[in-house]
């Protein structure tokens, strides 16, 4: 591990045992970051947290769209309906689902989950070309990813090569797509596979 890697896995720490401590409009750039470098698991416990700084805590105040400021302490004078403080909205499909394009319109997308240690998460994502629904599963041996890719278009799905549910440890794995064994490509913590259109179910069982 390069000390350059290290310097920031400690910085990251520090960042999270601080906790939320700026405004709601800071916390987008402080999610991004963990979900960035691979921390999806803190960026989860961020989203989760009941602090004062939270968006839980919006909630527990009656808020039903996303406020100015945390709380009426910290601004008095705070709006109740603020969308620059909406990041949780963005955050589940872009970094927690992970779907994204890589090319204009949807037509080629990526789908990167970081669950953290939650065992299911769905959604449906609307685009240009179609749905894009998500539907994550993982168990301490095995995560799966069960989609449907609007026609015309192509996802580059990736699993992760540990299950935060099992050893926490990169593992040797298997990849299949529906029924098919195939061979993925492995970068760092993760492996990719190619899929088209359809519905389709992508798995890696951990040996």
């Amino acid at each position: 591990v390069s000390t350059q890697s290290t310097g920031l896995s400690k910085a990251i720490d520090f960042v999270i045992h601080k906790g939320m401590v700026g405004s709601p409009y800071f916390g987008f750039y402080l999610l991004k970051g963990l979900f960035e470098n691979g921390r999806g698991k803190d960026g989860l416990s961020v989203l989760r947290s009941d602090a004062t700084n939270s968006w839980r805590s919006m909630i527990s105040t009656g808020a039903t769209t996303t406020t100015e400021a945390w709380s009426v302490k910290e601004k008095p004078n705070m709006s109740w309906s603020h969308p620059w403080s909406s990041t949780p909205a963005h955050v589940i499909s872009r970094n927690v689902i992970g779907i994204y394009p890589l090319l204009p319109a949807f037509s080629t997308f990526v789908v990167s989950p970081q669950i953290g240690d939650l065992s299911e998460v769905s959604i449906l994502v609307p685009s240009i070309k179609g749905i894009i629904s998500v539907n994550v599963t993982q168990t301490p041996s095995s995560f799966h990813i069960f989609l449907e890719i609007p026609v015309n278009t192509k996802a580059f799905v990736r699993l992760p090569l540990l299950s935060a549910l099992g050893s926490g440890s990169v593992r040797k794995c298997d990849v299949w797509i529906d029924e098919q064994k195939v061979k993925g490509r492995i970068e760092n913590t993760f492996v990719e596979v190619c899929v088209g259109s359809g519905k389709r179910i992508v798995t890696v069982n951990y040996l």
